[in-house]
């Protein structure tokens, strides 16, 4: 008898990590395509708005081929057309442009005037989406959850925005609420970003020069500070700890500049 439960524990142990390597291959699957589905989109925007080039100097080339039409603004200026291709592509190339926009050595005073937009006028969240993140966060309606709760921003940034609200004990606080799907689309980005500069850095001098695979390996860092700390809108100090989610961060006592950067 033994030997029978001995086989049928091998037996159920070997059942189990079938099922487990095959949800492990499975998800690797599903992490395949949804990379390749994103360079596909990351092409098709480059190329839309006249930044088609780009793609044989980071290794998308191959892409080229999916969309031929330009759009309508192609006639604008270029840094224009940097700027709006980069709050299409959202939240890393977004923080992408931020970076640009420090480096007079990489690019001229045009772009770097049109890419420093990025800091504060990344588009906004629709109310409904807020309201949602704050309905899936905290179990409740924001009217409920919240004495009151200002629908209009204090500012838009590439990770999230910040909205003030009260307490109901009278206590004024100002709620960031992260851009859903922000995160995954960062760590998406990054490997594409990472992959892209090294094919440009085996190909290019002047890449090299510039040390292009260093901004993206750091980009994940000042993601995540972003979507985790006031940021210039002023120092936090102790928050609710009911109203602290990940995707939801509510600190009290933030005071100053109605700006929103990160």
């Amino acid at each position: 008898m033994p030997e029978v439960n001995g086989a049928i524990e091998l037996g159920v142990a070997g059942s189990v990590a079938t099922e487990a390597d095959d949800s492990g291959a499975n998800t690797s699957a599903r992490r395949r395509r949804a990379l390749s589905q994103r360079r596909r989109q990351i092409a098709s925007v480059l190329l839309r708005r006249g930044w088609g080039y780009i793609l044989k100097a980071s290794g998308l080339d191959h892409l080229a081929a999916l969309e031929h039409r330009l759009d309508d603004e192609c006639h604008v200026h270029a840094p224009q057309r940097l700027r709006l291709a980069l709050e299409e592509l959202g939240p890393t190339f977004m923080k992408l442009g931020q970076l640009l926009s420090t480096r007079p050595d990489l690019l001229g005073p045009e772009f770097r005037l049109e890419l420093a937009k990025l800091q504060d006028d990344a588009p906004r969240l629709p109310g409904e989406v807020v309201r949602e993140v704050v309905r899936d966060e905290l179990g409740d309606e924001p009217e409920s959850a919240f004495e009151s709760f200002e629908w209009e921003p204090l500012g838009a940034a590439s990770i999230g925005q910040a909205h003030a609200a009260t307490l109901a004990d009278g206590t004024e606080v100002v709620v960031k609420v992260r851009r859903p799907g922000a995160v995954e689309l960062v760590e998406q980005d990054l490997e594409i970003l990472i992959a892209c500069a090294a094919h440009a850095s085996r190909r290019s001098e002047l890449a090299v020069d510039y040390d292009v695979l260093s901004s993206p390996r750091s980009s994940p860092r000042l993601c995540v500070a972003s979507s985790t700390t006031c940021g210039k809108a002023g120092t936090p100090s102790a928050s609710p700890p009911t109203l602290q989610t990940i995707r939801m961060c509510t600190s009290r006592g933030c005071s100053g500049s109605r700006r929103l950067r990160g």
